[in-house]
């Protein structure tokens, strides 16, 4: 009993020729989100804030698979920027 490539390589080419809802399930069911949870530290440090903070990971059905510690560098310059007329968010 051989192994035939052809059985593997198949069905892969029809998968990544597909269209629709076959590959949008297949990419949505690996994709992973991460939404913060608690937030433990914030403090200062020259020019940016940095973050330290719990986030929830989720698949795309947004069924919990854990909780991960972060931390993140926002440049303070980036806070201060003004958002243009008519954007998203409460710029002044």
């Amino acid at each position: 009993m051989g192994f035939s490539t052809s059985r593997l390589v198949a069905p892969l080419l029809l998968t990544l020729g597909a269209q629709g809802c076959l590959t949008g399930h297949l990419l949505d069911a690996a994709r992973r989100r991460e939404q913060p949870v608690a937030f433990r530290q914030a403090f200062v440090d020259v020019d940016r804030l940095l973050l330290a903070y719990t986030a929830l990971v989720t698949d795309d059905l947004g069924e919990p698979l854990a909780r991960r510690e972060r931390r993140a560098a926002l440049a303070l310059a980036d806070l201060r920027r003004r958002r243009p007329a008519g954007g998203a968010g409460c710029g002044r």
